[in-house]
């Protein structure tokens, strides 16, 4: 991949489509909204963002967001888990668009989150996860 960055040849790298039904929240699709490796695990880290809106491409309120897992080994199936991100009782009404892994240590992760809030205005999160079961 790292060649055909570099490089002025035109001809991409094959690659294969995943495709997954995300959950959706009071009748609210979510959609893939960023993803990283997840350290120590085989899997992807995601957060999938909801919009009230008919258009794709429109901007809507917005609705929540999930933190989710794929595992590698669930790609083919579009295997995964997600929580809806919750403040205080009620759906974080935030598009989480992106997350990264600050830090890791057995189970327990600590994530930074950026939201998109469609005002101009964007906010960071520091999130705790652990993964536990």
């Amino acid at each position: 991949m790292f060649r055909y960055l570099k490089s002025d040849d035109n001809v991409s790298p094959e690659f294969e489509i995943y495709r997954f039904q995300l959950p959706e929240h009071n009748g609210i699709q979510s959609g893939f909204s960023g993803a990283c490796n997840l350290p120590g695990r085989s899997g992807l880290l995601f957060t999938a963002s909801m919009e009230n809106t008919r258009s794709v491409t429109a901007d809507g309120e917005i609705t929540g967001s999930y933190i989710g897992v794929i595992p590698i080994s669930g790609l083919t199936e579009g295997k995964y888990s997600a929580k809806l991100v919750m403040n205080k009782g009620k759906p974080l009404a935030k598009k989480l668009e992106g997350v990264a892994i600050k830090s890791w240590q057995d189970n327990n992760y600590v994530l930074t989150a950026v939201s998109d809030n469609d005002d101009g205005s964007s906010d960071l999160f520091r999130i705790g996860l652990n993964f536990n079961r």
